[in-house]
Order: C-alpha cells, then sequence, then structure tokens
C-alpha cells in the first residue's frame, strides 16, 4: 500500500517576522501604540495572514504591554511581542521666596510657616514631596515630611537664609526626581 504525501501550505505565524515600529516610550498622558509589520517574505496583511490582540486597547500608563499575532488564512499559530512605556522624568520645579516675620509675634511663640509660603514650585512634582534641610540656623527647622518651616523663639532680628533640598518621589508614571536645591530667606523685623 502507498503512502500519499501531504504537504501542507499552511505556515506557522511564529516562524515569520514580526516588527514593531518602536520598542519603547516614555510616558506622555496619551495612548501610546507602535506600528506593527508582519513580515514572511513580503509583508502580510492583518485581518486576511492575521489578527492582532493587544493586552491593552489604550495603552497609556507606563508598563511593559503584550501584542499577541494570530495567524489566519494560510498562517497558523500565535507569536507574543513586547513593547514599553517608560516612567516620564518627574517635573518638579521650585524658586526661592523670601518671607517677612514680625519679631513682636516671634517673641511671644514659635512661628510656622507652609512650604508654599518660602517657595514657589512652578512645576508640580509628580508623587509625595520631602524635604531636607542642609544650611541654615539651628532655630529654624523644616518637617521632611510636609516641608512646614518653624522658627522657634528667641530668634533675633535680622535676614536667615535657609537651604532646603526637595524631592518629589514619583508615582506610577513618574520617576523620582532629582534633588532640588533651593535658598529661601527669612527676614525678622
Amino acid at each position: 500500500m502507498l503512502e500519499a504525501e501531504y504537504s501542507s501550505d499552511v505556515e506557522n505565524i511564529a516562524n515569520v517576522k514580526v516588527v514593531l515600529s518602536k520598542n519603547a516610550f516614555t510616558y506622555n498622558d496619551k495612548v501610546q501604540k507602535p506600528t506593527v509589520t508582519v513580515i514572511n517574505a513580503l509583508i502580510l496583511k492583518e485581518g486576511v495572514d492575521y489578527t492582532l490582540k493587544w493586552s491593552s486597547d489604550s495603552p497609556k500608563n507606563a508598563g511593559t504591554y503584550t501584542i499577541t499575532v494570530t495567524g489566519t488564512g494560510a498562517y497558523t499559530g500565535t507569536e507574543k511581542v513586547t513593547f514599553k512605556i517608560n516612567k516620564a522624568a518627574n517635573p518638579l520645579k521650585v524658586k526661592a521666596k523670601t518671607v517677612k516675620v514680625k519679631f513682636s509675634k516671634l517673641k511671644k511663640k514659635a512661628q510656622k510657616l507652609k512650604a508654599t509660603k518660602v517657595v514657589k514650585f512652578t512645576k508640580k512634582g509628580q508623587g509625595t514631596l520631602t524635604y531636607k534641610k542642609v544650611k541654615g540656623n539651628k532655630k529654624i527647622t523644616i518637617n521632611k515630611k510636609n516641608g512646614k518651616v518653624t522658627i522657634k523663639k528667641g530668634l533675633k532680628k535680622g535676614t536667615y537664609k535657609v537651604k532646603v533640598k526637595i524631592q518629589a518621589k514619583g508615582n506610577a508614571n513618574y520617576m523620582a526626581s532629582a534633588f532640588k536645591s533651593v535658598a529661601f530667606k527669612i527676614k525678622i523685623k
């Protein structure tokens, strides 16, 4: 008995080349998708030779996304490719301010100032802010978590310069910022 030779014209999609226009993007608060090209000597046609399934229909946030290429028609099987959306740089920018404090009030009790009284955020950082005093009079302290400045009783009249480093810790879409150094002034009159 003779066995008939069987030849299949169906090809596995895993044997073709899947090319992405970009493998990595940077977060920009918009949906970002690469263009997918599937090649097997010639460029194959989506909907005829293969279909695409995205792990997210709207890839916008930082992370890794998967595209599943499934063969149709003369192609069979599946192939997966990934692309990434990287975290963006943290936009934190700050400027120093000069604040006036009345000596008469300071004689009675310590004075507390919000961080926004001594620094201006020209670009708000993403994520939790932390503050670190690096230079200045010992009677002037800064809360590490909220940046609140406390001027203790007993400080004499004059101008005091305080240097602080501020960092935005980042979040799911933004990296931690570099430390921003800023020197604000407190004038006690």
